[in-house]
């Protein structure tokens, strides 16, 4: 069962990155930052799966985490996707964070929260889609 399950899961994964109709976004730091923090997001909205990939991120005080934002386009309030750490080069990733099917994104951002997160974020935001 565990083996099915990996490999369901992998197919998965495979189908995000490679699926024609996902959105693939760049984000970047605002303002800039010495190290340019940079992230990544594969999108798509048809089935809710992404993939965010970062590089360069700093590192957080302890009882801090990274979150990152699904900004919907029809103007409704940010999506929590994930709350993540970066290793210690400041990479990181979020893979297949289980996001509402068909919502539209304006863009993605990703800002600094308290432990465990939280439901609204709290600006300003450290990388953030154009």
């Amino acid at each position: 069962d565990r083996l099915n399950a990996d490999s369901a899961r992998a197919h998965q994964l495979l189908d995000a990155l490679t699926d024609p109709d996902a959105e693939r976004i760049t984000l970047t730091a605002k303002p800039p930052a010495k190290a340019q923090p940079l992230g990544r997001v594969t999108y798509n909205r048809v089935n809710g799966s992404l993939i965010f990939l970062a590089d360069d991120l700093d590192p957080l005080l302890a009882g801090k985490v990274y979150e990152l934002w699904l900004i919907p386009s029809d103007g409704r309030n940010p999506i929590p996707a994930a709350v993540f750490h970066p290793d210690n080069h400041g990479n990181a990733s979020v893979i297949l964070p289980g996001l509402p099917t068909g919502v539209a994104a304006k863009g993605f951002a990703v800002s600094i929260e308290d432990d465990g997160g939280t439901q609204t974020p709290t600006p300003p935001f450290v990388l953030a889609s154009n």
